[in-house]
């Protein structure tokens, strides 16, 4: 894979919701247009969201530590709180300086709608597993996409995730 840099980790749920958009039109209002959809789709128990919530097997070993769960939907980290469209799920990325905030679940489409107000009002996920770490290593049975930022990449089965430089931007008044 090479060193990428990134704000935004993802694979599962985070990716695949990155590729559905990518394959159709984009903006803003597709973007708006796909998570309005979810939540229907996530009622009515079919369509696209489900395959965006597809469980894939996989080990975490997050600072040297591995987690106990084996099945999730979605394993994704955060250098800042911010996920866009006004969710905020990394509520803990500048908790500690050289840090991330890294955030894995097995949510069920229901199950995610669910922490929607959660994420709206920035108060972190309540049913996932979290942490605050420096290197989190994935290790997955099947190849996976994953996502940086906006973008997504090519299918792989293991991802290290480890936290870069601090950057610090000007901006002239």
């Amino acid at each position: 894979m090479g060193d990428r840099h990134a704000l935004l980790f993802g694979i599962g749920l985070f990716a695949r919701f990155l590729e559905t958009y990518a394959e159709g039109r984009r903006g803003l209002g597709a973007a708006l247009a796909l998570l309005g959809r979810a939540p229907v789709d996530a009622l009515r128990g079919k369509g696209v969201v489900h395959r965006w919530f597809e469980p894939f097997d996989a080990v975490l070993h997050v600072d040297g530590v591995r987690w106990p769960q084996d099945r999730w939907t979605n394993v994704s980290a955060g250098g800042i709180p911010d996920l866009g469209f006004g969710l905020r799920p990394y509520t803990r990325a500048f908790e500690r300086r050289g840090h991330f905030h890294v955030i894995a679940h097995a949510l069920s489409p229901l199950g995610a709608l669910a922490e929607l107000p959660r994420l709206r009002m920035g108060l972190g996920m309540k049913d996932v597993v979290q942490s605050v770490a420096q290197r989190v290593v994935i290790e997955t049975a099947r190849p996976m996409i994953h996502a940086l930022d906006g973008d997504v990449f090519e299918a792989q089965t293991r991802f290290e995730v480890r936290a870069g430089p601090l950057v610090r931007f000007l901006v002239p008044w």
